[in-house]
């Protein structure tokens, strides 16, 4: 995860990209809150995006997750309020 904070700060886009995909396709209930934090913190809005598909999924069928508390509490609440439908006024 280090790794691809060095892509990002140093701008090797391919390697982050290539980077990027191999950790979206790592993406399980035991380390998705991980990698949703690394994603915020190296600027991967492609495995963010997977990430919170995935925690999205997790909370529509009740599927628990590691490490819920570690995870940004920004990204938490946001991911908290898309959960629920939108009423209008």
């Amino acid at each position: 995860m280090e790794l691809l904070k060095f892509f990002d700060k140093y701008d090797f886009q391919s390697l982050k990209n290539d980077l990027e995909a191999e950790l979206i396709s790592e993406i399980d209930e035991s380390n998705v809150c991980l990698l949703t934090n690394c994603s915020l913190s190296s600027n991967a809005s492609k495995l963010e995006q997977e990430c919170e598909e995935f925690l999205h999924h997790c909370l529509k069928t009740s599927n628990p997750v590691a490490d819920f508390d570690l995870l940004d509490k920004n990204f938490a609440m946001i991911l908290l309020k898309n959960s629920f439908y939108h009423v209008s006024k």
